[in-house]
């Protein structure tokens, strides 16, 4: 068994075979992922490790974020592992332990948002020191027919935006991309609360080819939503919304006129918890799925504290 964590050691083919294999697979554990983080270093720090044994059994891919003036990073840096780890059906516990402790301790704490189901490995997490979060995510119905699967209210809508002149496409220039951006900021700051990456990540995902742009326009043509959605095979991820029940209906419409078999909303909240963005999905011909998260504390007074410090700041 081999632990490897230098990109440069990697062999990308294997890479690729096992993305084809693996039954936990997402976009944001490709090779594609592991380039676009690297070629945003100013956004985030990311890294990458592997374990073979004889052949590559397992790769994750993450990064270390945190935002703010010297005091708000030093209580807001984390690692984040999107989509959970990718793993080879048959992967030993040995091996899954070593590919786990090798991942860097660079934050307050590391958190894997899994996009699909690990629960054959939970207890292997749990002995390396990872603990379990139920969290919830929604699949969205993107195959022929999905229209007729979305609760009569939203269908009004849709209809009655349609009838208005909104319209969506991909973005075709960099003002597209900028004029949508701006419109996720107003909403991240306003009413989601949470960071937001700079301009230049979503410009970069967008030039560079790794994420589409998808853009809702009203019967005035001004652009009104819209998404970052990077994609696999025929998995579509809607990393980033805004907007109104056109974005959603739009990347649905997106994915379907594309073969794109399963749109991952890629996040609903934790369950019996009130979250208007899970209801909302559910209603727009979601499938409700819990995956969970994993969780590791690497600095326990500061991750206590942390959140106290950041509403101050």
């Amino acid at each position: 068994m081999t632990v490897l964590t230098d990109i440069s050691q990697i062999n990308r083919s294997e890479w690729q075979k096992l993305i084809a294999t693996s039954p936990v697979a997402s976009w944001f554990q490709t090779p594609e992922a592991y380039d676009f983080f690297a070629s945003v270093p100013a956004s985030v720090k990311p890294f990458v490790v592997a374990v073979e044994e004889k052949d590559l059994k397992g790769v994750v891919v993450g990064y270390t974020v945190a935002e703010g003036g010297p005091l708000k990073r030093f209580f807001s840096k984390r690692t984040i592992i999107q989509g959970g780890p990718l793993l080879a059906d048959d992967i030993s516990d040995e091996a899954l332990t070593a590919l786990l402790q090798a991942i860097p301790r660079d934050g307050i704490y590391c958190e894997m948002r899994n996009f699909s189901d690990y629960s054959k490995w939970r207890k292997a997490f749990e002995q390396a020191g990872w603990n379990y979060k139920p969290h919830y995510d929604v699949y969205m119905a993107t195959t022929a027919g999905w229209q007729n699967k979305l609760q009569d209210a939203k269908k009004r809508q849709v209809n009655k935006a349609i009838k208005d002149g909104y319209t969506w496409q991909e973005a075709e220039k960099e003002e597209d991309v900028r004029s949508w951006y701006y419109l996720l900021k107003h909403l991240y700051r306003n009413k989601v609360h949470r960071p937001l990456f700079d301009y230049d990540f979503f410009l970069t995902a967008w030039q560079k080819g790794f994420c589409k742009v998808l853009i809702v326009r009203d019967g005035y043509k001004q652009i009104v939503g819209g998404a970052l959605v990077p994609v696999m095979n025929q998995i579509a991820y809607e990393w980033y919304i805004c907007g109104s029940v056109m974005a959603t209906y739009t990347l649905q419409d997106w994915c379907e006129q594309n073969g794109i078999t399963r749109l991952d909303a890629v996040g609903a909240g934790e369950p019996n918890k009130e979250y208007g963005v899970r209801d909302f999905k559910l209603r727009m011909a979601g499938e409700l799925h819990e995956f969970g998260r994993f969780i590791r504390i690497q600095a326990k007074t500061r991750y206590r504290l942390g959140v106290w410090v950041i509403n101050l700041l």
